[in-house]
């Protein structure tokens, strides 16, 4: 079987996943426990994301308006 059909699930970035990529073809996955926390922080945000993004744009947009509205004398 060659090495690249095999993935090498571990927990520890450096024990597990460096060293296997360093030293095999493996395909690597890592198992984070903390991603859940991450992803259910990104929920409780998604609103306030969205509305920083609009807002982004809205502030691009009047940027983009007042850089077209000034003319060289």
């Amino acid at each position: 079987m060659p090495s690249a059909s095999v993935l090498y699930v571990g927990d520890h970035i450096y024990g597990d996943m460096l060293r296997s990529k360093k030293e095999s073809a493996w395909r690597t996955a890592m198992v984070i426990q903390e991603l859940d926390a991450e992803l259910e922080a990104h929920a409780r945000c998604a609103g306030d994301i969205a509305r920083q993004r609009l807002l982004e744009e809205s502030r691009e947009n009047l940027e983009d308006e007042l850089r077209f509205s000034i003319r060289p004398a």
